[in-house]
């Protein structure tokens, strides 16, 4: 545990070192000098929120109503559903310049009003967003940008109206022409750096599933992809694709659910719930069948984004909940490629709350907190991946015993590999172990052994005699029907997986799991209520 340990203090280290070290001074009026390119607007402006039709019918209308809440903060955030936000800015410009570039940092934006109040009235100055620009886009224009003029040596007073009809964040910026050319460099996105990395993974993954074949890196690749699509999405690069699109909110979501859901398969597989942690794999059952609901309702005309919004981010958590439970369980029962898993996981969780809660809670919105998603998922990634060549280690590890039990003692010039593919197949198919009657000589003309031979390979390759072979088997099958089936009773479950009486099940099941069926149904059935 102690190098999981240490990744976790490491990452949180360096999110409190960033956080910290972006905050910048709150003042009465956002001051303008010649000091640098880029100003937050926010932490120095006061909002309201609306929400139609309490909002107000125009600029003149808001004036005049209650005083504003200060904001503090680099970024805020609007809720879901139809929302409207007004801004005041005050403005002191000491640069030696004019003319700025008003910019919303993030690109989903349905609709931004511009208004000049220096002299009381407002006079509009223009209007950008998502709904107001039907004309073929380029990149540069993927986030919403308007120049705005700004005089020297007095102070000027800007409104900005804000239409949101889905979960958003807001954070607005002045730029200096060379401000605004820099936007799409780091440290302001790491989007294309995250690109051209996601790029160097998937053709790693090709590379190495050409020479393995192992579909565990399919399942890998597929969810590389889909986190890729949904950012592309989110900052707006996908727009310029598909400018007219009406489905981009649909396929937005769309990738975002396929993406919990992919990861759900891939962590069955990864940790190989079915064998290692029966509980953990009918949860996971669960979940996945609650994401393909809103997969579903995504494409039905006109479905609100109020429960899709809020339910892709509970059916996230959970997925997480599962991943680290699961991980942290299996690594206490010396299964080592679990670290990788829960140590990507808790990563990508915790830099996506950076994010979701930056300019919140006393959490700073800078460079590092609107990047953090794209630190977390390389992370993510790069464990993920380091986790699947563990696995496929210690696999090609475990095929060279097979090869040097083959040459020694009473199993030489035995196919290995072939006597267990048949004990695997009589077992998990033909399901032999419920037979009570089965002993060792049987078994071992079922699979073209001596009773000496089949005693020696179960002793090499399983390191167990025969009685503790298919104990075992029957005390995971038990395990599996007393969740799947409450309402049998012991014996029955007893009688039907071939356990001589109830006293040798329950000896044997409190041998494995340290309490007794009884009482692990009930911890059990508890849970999953």
């Amino acid at each position: 545990m102690r190098p999981f340990l240490l990744v976790i203090i490491s990452i949180l280290m360096i999110s409190f070192t960033f956080c910290k070290s972006s905050e910048n001074n709150i003042n009465e009026n956002l001051i303008l000098d010649d000091s640098k390119n880029s100003f937050a607007i926010l932490p120095t402006a006061k909002y309201l929120i609306f929400v139609p039709p309490q909002s107000p019918d125009n600029a003149a209308n808001f004036l005049g109503r209650s005083k504003s809440n200060q904001i503090h903060a680099k970024q805020i955030s609007l809720g879901t559903g139809p929302e409207e936000a007004w801004i005041e800015i005050k403005i002191y410009n000491q640069s030696k310049q004019e003319e700025w570039i008003f910019v919303s940092e993030y690109p989903w934006l349905d609709r931004i009003d511009l208004f000049d109040v220096s002299k009381g009235n407002p006079i509009k100055l223009g209007s950008i967003g998502w709904k107001e620009n039907d004309s073929p886009r380029q990149i540069k224009d993927r986030i919403h940008a308007m120049r705005v003029s700004i005089p020297t040596g007095k102070e000027y007073k800007l409104l900005v109206r804000i239409e949101s009809w889905a979960d958003k964040f807001l954070s607005f910026h002045l730029d200096t022409e060379k401000g605004f050319l820099e936007r799409d460099k780091f440290p302001f996105t790491l989007f294309p750096a995250y690109l051209q990395i996601a790029s160097l993974i998937l053709l790693v993954c090709g590379v190495y599933w050409y020479r393995t074949k192992n579909k565990l890196v399919l399942f890998y690749s597929t969810l590389v992809v889909c986190i890729t699509l949904y950012s592309a999405f989110t900052e707006g690069y996908a727009q310029y694709f598909l400018p007219k699109n009406e489905y981009n909110s649909k396929l937005m979501f769309s990738f975002a659910f396929l993406y919990i859901i992919l990861l759900l398969h891939f962590i069955r597989k990864f940790l190989n719930l079915s064998e290692k942690l029966p509980l953990g794999e009918n949860i996971s059952k669960v979940l996945l069948v609650f994401n393909c609901i809103p997969l579903i309702c995504v494409w039905i005309p006109e479905f609100p984004a109020f429960p899709l919004e809020n339910g892709g981010k509970i059916n996230l958590m959970s997925t997480t909940l599962l991943i680290i439970g699961s991980g942290l369980f299996l690594l206490r029962k010396g299964f080592r490629p679990a670290l990788f898993s829960t140590s990507g996981i808790i990563i990508s969780a915790l830099c996506i709350n950076i994010f979701e809660l930056s300019g919140m809670y006393g959490i700073p919105a800078n460079d590092f907190t609107r990047n953090a998603p794209y630190i977390g998922y390389i992370s993510e990634y790069i464990l993920f991946f380091l986790g699947i060549t563990k696995i496929a280690a210690e696999s090609k590890k475990s095929k060279r015993s097979f090869t040097n039990v083959r040459n020694t003692g009473r199993l030489k010039g035995i196919d290995i590999q072939e006597i267990s593919d048949k004990l695997s197949e009589l077992m998990v198919k033909e399901r032999i172990f419920c037979d009570e009657d089965l002993g060792l000589e049987r078994l071992s003309s079922m699979v073209g052994l001596s009773r000496h031979q089949l005693s020696e390979f179960l002793n090499s390759i399983y390191e167990q005699n025969f009685y503790t072979y298919i104990t075992g088997i029957r005390i995971q099958e038990a395990s599996k029907v007393l969740l799947e089936e409450p309402d049998r009773s012991i014996i029955s479950i007893s009688d039907s997986l071939g356990f001589s009486s109830r006293s040798t099940l329950y000896k044997e099941f409190k041998k494995k799991f340290g309490i007794t069926p009884d009482e692990f149904r009930k911890k059990n059935l508890s849970k999953l209520s």
